[in-house]
């Protein structure tokens, strides 16, 4: 559930105590919003977007964690995977959900890979009751993955 998954983030963060990394003041963070239809309804942003998206989080100075789920269904459903990232997402937090080549991607702000097993397991759970095949679902955290997210989003090392 959402609730285990927030308890979990949070019983992460409670361990690793007080940080001794300079804090972002909030304007030097992205903003970075999912973009919204006229009626208000979130909409996925496109790949060229996304990789912008998060090349502009890998350009500061202090960078932020975060994790990319990068989400392959095997039928080939695009449309309804993006809309099962959408639905359970955290938008209204900072996470941002975008076109990939061969699937969607689910930019988990302030989230480490660990930290989302809950969210991974909704997110296969939610897939499996309406879909025959299964769903990819891979994880990249930054900074641990740097190299291996600026080679999939074609994005130059600083």
């Amino acid at each position: 559930t959402q609730h285990n998954e927030f308890v979990t983030r949070m019983q992460s963060i409670t361990r690793r105590g007080r940080s001794t990394a300079r804090v972002e003041s909030e304007s030097e963070r992205p903003l970075i919003a999912q973009p919204q239809d006229a009626a208000g309804r979130y909409e996925v942003l496109s790949a060229e977007r996304f990789s912008t998206a998060v090349a502009s989080y890998l350009a500061l100075a202090q960078a932020p964690f975060f994790t990319l789920l990068h989400l392959c269904p095997e039928d080939g459903d695009i449309a309804a995977v993006a809309a099962l990232a959408l639905e359970t997402s955290r938008i209204d937090s900072g996470d941002l959900v975008g076109y990939a080549p061969d699937g969607v991607v689910l930019f988990a702000d302030g989230a480490r890979p660990k930290e989302l097993e809950g969210l991974e397991a909704r997110l296969r759970e939610k897939w499996a009751a309406g879909h025959q095949g299964g769903l990819a679902i891979e994880a990249s955290g930054f900074p641990a993955d740097e190299e291996r997210i600026r080679a999939r989003y074609n994005l130059r090392s600083a």
